[in-house]
């Protein structure tokens, strides 16, 4: 069974070379691209027809919409005249001068629904019009809008009309009869005699109620017909659009666009046959088929004439050919998945050799290109990156655990993973699994991005977004610092509690955009009246706090306090108005475009300060309200208190 399996095998072997695969590729090469260019041509003419279709169907509409205008104009003129002057009023003088390049004829119809006068003359025997869908339609409309019937036979001339009516109105508002228009419906397609559709081209003009009104093209006469109910109809949900037909109506597929008539219950529609459209691409598709059922014959013959020339020839080459084909493929896979990780790595064997390495670490580490055809020393490499100042003068931009690790030749076992950063800002993460032969596998990391992310994370979670400045929980590790200087060293610190009172209306007068920049403006003038040692934070919405460090005295506390007041006693630019702080509110002002915080008028930022003079407890050191003047503690300082003493927790306690 093995040598019969053997045998077989030996025998495909010869087809699996690469004249067969060329000679496969090259056929379906082939037809991929006969595809390709038919479904492109197939794309073409379809898009081709799309827009010829749509344009026609603009077309149509635009004659649509002019002809009903015509008819409504002149049906506007008729009722005029007839409320004016119900007793004199002649239809058939009237119409005549108002009929224009459309021709239809006009009725009057009496509130019992007889017809009373027309524009062809005299009416002879009464004619009674009471059943007519346009007098039911109007008799009852509460607006005064046109309607378009369907196609009917008009009972005074006898012929295929569509009617187009308004109603009157008598002068007490009551219903005063009906004057009509009536056209052929062949009128509103004429336009199909003056464009070229080609075989099977076809027009229809269809209410929104799905009842054709006119239609040209069809092997049927589809004037009143309604189509509801054949799933054409729901595709033209869309104001315009286009869909291809299946031949539902008359067996012919169209391609179909349409558009809804603009301000009037109709749509009109222009199909172009499928047949027509796509004739050259049915053409070209038998030619392509034809030319490449000829070259994949001719193709297949060539690759059969190959594998019966390399049959003999593979016989006796087939088991080195193999051996040395499997060695060289997995060299190349092996070669190719090392120049395309992500990481840099190499394998250090027992004698400190690099036997592997491939070239994302030399171009992370910024070797030469020459480190990867020849085996060099870990050494080597080690002590390039040292010259080149890769880590820093004398290795001191390395942890000195690392730098000794790097001094030692990098082998040591004792280190397997360790960050540093390059003198380009990459970081880099640098890891080492031992192997059990001795060796090493080192890979190279870019955690540059993370990093960063890290960083940023870390920044966001500490800082107000609105004025970057730090927020509660950095103020509270600060202040923990602080505190934890003063019992160790008797460091005092001071802090400043702001708030601006009745923000609310600034943001209330002048919009959101004008309160937020109000906050950064103070926010940076806070910033510029302080140390770089101090802190100033965000407690959120209007409430600041500053962090004086080192302080030695109650003077140190006032002379902080009065920088931040007069640190905002000049004009802040606010939108287009001024608001200004006063002892009461924050109020628009009419003294510019500006906010100005004037020394006589700081009297709703109160700065408290809660200074720590190596005392084991809190004392209320400051208040500053109004004009500077120094006031002893009250209710609000203490509220302001509890305020603080929920940030700073049992740490203060």
């Amino acid at each position: 069974m093995r040598s019969r399996y053997h045998g077989l095998r030996t025998r495909l072997r010869p087809a699996l070379q690469g004249a067969t695969f060329l000679g496969v590729a090259m056929i379906a090469l082939t037809w991929a691209s006969i595809g390709f260019d038919l479904h492109l041509e197939w794309r073409s003419d379809q898009q081709a027809a799309i827009q010829n279709t749509g344009n026609l169907a603009r077309a149509f509409e635009e004659q649509i919409i002019r002809s009903i205008k015509e008819v409504d104009k002149t049906l506007l003129v008729l009722r005029a005249g007839y409320e004016q002057e119900p007793a004199h009023f002649d239809l058939e003088n009237s119409a005549k001068y108002f009929l224009g390049e459309v021709t239809p004829l006009f009725g009057l119809i009496d509130p019992h629904g007889m017809l009373t006068q027309s524009s062809a003359g005299p009416i002879g025997l009464p004619v009674d019009l009471s059943d007519r869908e346009h007098y039911r339609a109007l008799r009852n409309a509460t607006d005064d809008e046109l309607f378009i019937g369907t196609p009917v036979a008009a009972r005074a001339s006898g012929q295929r009309a569509m009617f187009l009516a308004r109603g009157i109105r008598n002068p007490d508002g009551s219903f005063g009869g009906v004057v009509t228009g009536s056209l052929n419906p062949d009128h509103f397609v004429r336009f199909y005699e003056s464009i070229d559709l080609g075989e099977g081209g076809a027009i229809v003009l269809v209410g929104l109620d799905g009842v054709i009104r006119a239609s040209r093209g069809f092997k049927f006469d589809g004037h009143g017909r309604s189509f509801t109910g054949t799933g054409l109809f729901a595709q033209m949900g869309l104001p315009e659009g286009w869909f291809l037909g299946n031949g539902v109506l008359d067996g012919i597929p169209r391609l179909v666009s349409y558009r809804r008539v603009k301000g009037y219950p109709l749509i009109v529609a222009v199909g172009l046959a499928q047949s027509e459209i796509f004739a050259d691409y049915w053409r070209d598709r038998r030619s392509y088929f034809a030319v490449a059922s000829g070259l994949t014959l001719l193709v297949l013959i060539a690759v059969a004439l190959s594998i019966r020339h390399r049959m003999k020839l593979d016989e006796a080459r087939e088991a080195l050919r193999v051996s040395e084909a499997n060695a060289l493929e997995k060299s190349d896979e092996l070669q190719v998945t090392l120049d395309h990780m992500s990481q840099g790595i190499i394998m250090i064997d027992p004698t400190h050799e690099v036997a592997v390495i491939n070239r994302q670490t030399v171009e992370m580490l910024g070797l030469p290109s020459r480190f990867l055809v020849t085996r060099p020393k870990i050494e080597e490499i080690l002590s390039y990156l040292w010259e080149q100042g890769e880590f820093g003068k004398e290795g001191k931009a390395l942890d000195p655990p690392i730098r000794d690790f790097i001094k030692s030749g990098g082998v040591a076992r004792d280190i397997v993973s360790y960050e540093r950063t390059r003198p380009n800002g990459v970081v880099l993460q640098v890891r080492s699994v031992p192997l059990p032969s001795g060796g090493i596998v080192r890979t190279f990391t870019d955690v540059t991005d993370y990093k960063r992310s890290e960083a940023r994370v870390a920044h966001m979670a500490r800082h107000d977004a609105l004025t970057d400045l730090p927020n509660r929980v950095l103020l509270r590790e600060r202040m923990t610092e602080a505190i934890a200087r003063l019992r160790g060293t008797g460091e005092g610190f001071a802090l400043l509690c702001l708030d601006l009172d009745h923000f609310k209306d600034v943001n209330d007068t002048m919009g959101h955009p004008a309160g937020d920049e109000l906050l950064r403006e103070v926010a940076r003038r806070l910033r510029s009246c302080v140390r770089e040692d101090d802190t100033v934070a965000r407690l959120g919405g209007d409430e600041f706090a500053i962090l004086c460090v080192k302080t030695k005295g109650h003077e140190d506390v006032q002379r902080a306090a009065m920088r931040t007041a007069f640190s905002n006693a000049r004009w802040v630019p606010t939108c287009s108005r001024a608001v200004r702080w006063n002892s009461r509110y924050a109020r628009p002002s009419a003294t510019g475009n500006s906010v100005q915080f004037r020394k006589s008028d700081v009297t709703n930022v109160i700065a408290k300060a809660l200074a720590f003079f190596g005392l084991p407890s809190v004392r209320l050191a400051l208040e500053i309200r109004g004009r500077g003047e120094r006031r002893e503690p009250h209710d609000a300082s203490t509220a302001h208190l509890a305020k603080l003493l929920s940030i700073v927790g049992d740490a203060v306690r």
